[in-house]
């Protein structure tokens, strides 16, 4: 649960919060497992075959919790959540320290206590951004040589890390009390018409509801059919304050079915599980999505990225190319044509090679132009007429 005790001072430029386990153990791992196995069939099958490590994985920021450092435990805990009342309306800023100055020009960080505000939207942003990036460099990997082998299965383990820690967070705001003030009662600074237990008057809703609930009550089996339907996911932080509202629109129908039968009292209401089980699928379809948004993203990104070199003593344009990349060419009467950088192969997409010196198309066939000494040559991988 939140520490309500929590500072931040802007000297220190951390956010300090604290929350309860979103959906505890088990909700996180049968999200995570419904998400793995609702992926594209033509997702990299390593990613695919690591579904229980991801699984493992998915409630790894919880570990973090206990018995951390300082340092851990002031950077970890606002990562879980969002509580959108203290924010407000307005757009949340697309990096963490943008947020970070946002909030602190309106007054809630400081000498005042954030610990109702969190972090997790910008937190999943950095780890679909790093995810993204693994996976367009695990695109240009080969295997043609141990050293290769070696490097390719590194960034396998860096994409299920990463993808696992992220799971977290993402299942996290697909839990409704991660997405408001109301966390763990209804909190005394904000009104309350309908008269819901206040604090400690709740009697650990949040746990009760995401843990000892879904321990009980929830079978995995459930949740596949509730899946809603895949959709390309981003802008990453705007994408996940959409999140954040719509379940944000969830606490009141939270707190009324907790009312008309306690959660894990034994004593729920028929509507109980199905909301609780819509939840879990929810967040389910977003981490899938998620994770499906990062490696389209990574094609695009791969596709267009450049591949630049620079002279250097007297080297050909096509040996400085060899001396980082896997390059194939093909010779001509006017000298060797690159056809291939890494697994960037001509005609792909109908993209072709060409460098550019200047911003200008290189004249020379790659085996016969030598740069001079620090001239910044960029390849590009082009649409259009073959080079």
């Amino acid at each position: 649960m939140h520490n309500k005790n929590a500072r931040l001072f802007v000297c220190a430029a951390l956010l300090v919060a604290s929350q309860a386990f979103a959906w505890g153990e088990k909700g996180h791992e049968i999200s995570a497992r419904a998400a793995v196995n609702a992926l594209p069939k033509d997702f990299p099958a390593f990613f695919l075959a690591a579904k229980e490590r991801l699984v493992y994985l998915c409630p790894e920021p919880d570990r973090w919790r206990g018995g951390t450092t300082s340092a851990l435990g002031q950077l970890n805990p606002a990562d879980h959540y969002f509580d959108l009342e203290y924010w407000g309306p307005d757009k949340i800023p697309d990096t963490r320290y943008a947020l970070l100055f946002a909030a602190y020009k309106r007054g809630l960080v400081g000498d005042k206590p954030v610990s109702d505000l969190g972090t997790a939207p910008v937190a999943i942003a950095e780890y679909a951004e790093k995810l993204t990036t693994n996976f367009r460099e695990w695109r240009d990997t080969r295997e043609d040589s141990e050293p290769d082998r070696l490097i390719r299965h590194q960034i396998e383990e860096s994409i299920i890390y990463l993808a696992g820690v992220m799971a977290h967070f993402v299942t996290d705001l697909g839990q409704p009390l991660h997405c408001t003030v109301h966390f763990n009662g209804w909190a005394k600074d904000y009104p309350n018409p309908k008269g819901f237990p206040v604090g400690r008057d709740s009697n650990g809703i949040h746990s009760r509801f995401e843990s000892q609930f879904v321990d009980r009550a929830v079978n995995e089996k459930d949740l596949p059919a509730l899946l809603p339907a895949r959709h390309r996911a981003g802008p990453w932080v705007a994408e996940m304050e959409t999140f954040v509202r719509r379940n944000n629109g969830f606490v009141e129908q939270l707190y009324e079915i907790d009312r008309k039968g306690a959660f894990a009292s034994g004593k729920e209401t028929p509507e109980a599980l199905p909301f609780t089980l819509q939840r879990l699928a929810d967040s389910a379809g977003m981490l899938r999505d998620v994770w499906t948004t990062a490696w389209l993203n990574s094609g695009d990104e791969w596709l267009n990225e450049t591949v630049t070199v620079y002279g250097r003593g007297g080297k050909t344009l096509l040996e400085l190319l060899r001396e980082r990349h896997h390059v194939e060419t093909k010779t001509y009467p006017n000298g060797d044509l690159v056809t291939a950088i890494g697994n960037r192969v001509n005609g792909l997409n109908n993209r072709y090679w060409m460098y550019y010196v200047n911003g200008q198309h290189g004249n020379q066939s790659a085996d016969k132009f030598v740069p001079p000494d620090n001239q910044r040559v960029e390849w590009r991988f082009e649409a259009g007429g073959k080079q």
